[in-house]
């Protein structure tokens, strides 16, 4: 996967474009927050969890749209197979 074709996933899941972004942030200590090295640590593993966590989120999302679709071709070309339900009750002959 090319350069150009990394930012146009990311574009497509913004919330792990976000996540990448605070891992550059990080690195590249705008402000001085992370200037001692177990601070840097305690963030990157936040970072990362959290990564983890909206990357999953967003794999089960995908699976769960795939399943969907599966199912809406599947019912399509399906042949119902059930059972006429009774309307009434059937004459008795009494």
């Amino acid at each position: 996967m090319n350069e150009q074709e990394l930012i146009e996933k990311l574009r497509k899941y913004p919330e792990l474009k976000a996540r990448f972004a605070d891992l550059v942030r990080i690195i590249e200590n705008p402000i001085g927050e992370t200037d001692l090295a177990d601070v840097a640590e305690e963030h990157v593993i936040v970072s990362l969890r959290n990564l983890g966590r909206d990357t999953l989120q967003e794999w089960a999302h995908e699976r769960s749209e795939q399943a969907s679709e599966r199912l809406k071709k599947q019912v399509k070309s399906a042949h119902k197979n059930i059972k006429k339900k009774c309307t009434g009750k059937r004459a008795s002959g009494k």
